[in-house]
């Protein structure tokens, strides 16, 4: 797919693309912070995540814009229920979506997700990886601090209708 083709499919589903990601950023949400005392609970809350992340990647089929954000979040889901095989798939197929689409911001958080997941796995060079993907995000991450500093908050993640 060619720069141009990937900005018309974006541009000609800019209207619906925030359909997507009206669900809730599922597999951050439900990363668990403190130990649950309820396991029945959190394992019911882990598997709403998944359910709800298979879908964003099924709804973005039809929305190309959202397919790179949506099978890296099924493939955290997915690592959270301890399929991390199948999570590296899914986070691999983000990064390869995402470096046709030419989305930069993108490519960079798929690649710390397949890193980490590497990294997980015990697979070779991914300390290497891991690093270069770090590298990859620090001048966004410099990007939103300026902006934090120039304007005293961070940039809204999901768009209010």
């Amino acid at each position: 797919m060619t720069r141009g083709e990937a900005e018309s499919v974006c541009h000609a589903d800019r209207g619906r693309e925030s359909l997507a990601r009206k669900a809730p950023p599922s597999a951050h949400a439900s990363r668990p912070k403190t130990p649950d005392p309820d396991p029945r609970a959190a394992q019911r809350s882990r598997r709403r995540s998944l359910r709800i992340a298979w879908w964003a990647t099924w709804v973005s089929r039809y929305m190309k814009c959202e397919a790179a954000w949506s099978n890296r979040e099924y493939a955290l889901a997915l690592e959270i229920l301890g399929k991390t095989r199948k999570a590296l798939r899914y986070a691999q197929k983000s990064s390869e979506i995402a470096r046709q689409q030419e989305a930069h911001y993108e490519l960079a958080q798929s690649r710390v997700v397949v890193a980490e997941l590497s990294k997980k796995l015990g697979l070779a060079n991914a300390d290497r990886l891991l690093t270069e993907a770090r590298d990859g995000m620090a001048p966004f991450a410099r990007m939103i601090e300026d902006n934090v500093a120039r304007f005293g908050q961070r940039p809204s993640t999901n768009e209010s209708s």
